[in-house]
């Protein structure tokens, strides 16, 4: 996430707001769940906290589906790599189509999100992992 290492905007962090349910739900790896607007709090919050340090996000094997007239169900791996300490989750999201709605006029609005540690990963710090 180049938001914490400072090389995104941060209202581009604050615009994620935007893009999610009002009662969309995040399910942390270790089985938390959170308000998805909460999440994204905390993202802006954390705004350049690995500034100076190796940290990067990326996802690969995506798949998508689409569920309903406007549901669509992504699936993917989401990898973190902080300092020597990488970790893995299997990602499951439910997007709804906001075609033509405010405020996201042709976008997807965040519905759900289902994170599931993959492989022995999990942090020992299950503050450290925000999205």
């Amino acid at each position: 996430m180049d938001c914490l290492n400072g090389s995104t905007r941060l209202m581009v962090v604050s615009d994620l707001g935007f893009t999610t349910n009002p009662l969309g739900i995040f399910v942390h790896p270790s089985g938390i769940e959170r308000p998805l607007h909460q999440c994204v709090d905390v993202m802006a919050s954390l705004y350049g906290s690995e500034q100076g340090k190796q940290y990067q996000v990326w996802v690969d094997r995506v798949a998508s589906a689409q569920i309903g007239s406007d549901t669509w169900l992504v699936k993917f791996d989401k990898w973190e790599l902080s300092g020597e300490e990488r970790q893995c989750c299997l990602t499951t999201v439910l997007l709804s189509s906001k075609v033509g709605q405010t405020p996201v006029p042709d976008g997807f609005t965040w519905v759900h999100v289902h994170q599931t540690w993959l492989g022995g990963s999990g942090s020992v710090d299950q503050t450290t992992w925000v999205f």
